[in-house]
C-alpha cells in the first residue's frame, strides 16, 4: 500500500474548490486509516486529499471523514457508485 503526506499551506485560496470536489464519509469505524480510506475511493478518480476526522487527546477516529477528488466528475463518480 502506498502511503501519502498531507501539507497544507498557511495561504489556501481554493476553499471553494474544496466544497465542490469533496465528500463527506460518515459512519466509518473508529481505528479507519486514512489509506484504506483512499484505497476504497481512488477507483473513482485522482484523490487531492483525504482526512479521518480524529479525537485530539486519543487520536481515534470521530467515525467521520472526508475525501476530495482532483475534479468534479470524480466527486460525482464516487457518490453514484459508493452511494448505492
Amino acid at each position: 500500500m502506498e502511503h501519502h503526506l498531507r501539507v497544507d499551506s498557511s495561504e489556501r485560496n481554493d476553499k471553494k474548490d474544496d466544497c465542490e470536489t469533496s465528500i463527506f464519509v460518515g459512519n466509518l469505524p473508529f481505528i479507519v486509516k486514512e489509506e484504506e480510506l483512499r484505497a476504497h475511493f481512488e477507483e473513482c478518480g485522482e484523490i487531492k486529499n483525504v482526512r479521518v476526522v480524529r479525537d485530539p487527546k486519543t487520536f481515534l477516529g470521530k467515525g467521520i471523514g472526508y475525501v476530495q477528488f482532483d475534479t468534479k466528475e470524480s466527486m460525482r463518480a464516487a457518490i453514484e457508485s459508493k452511494n448505492a
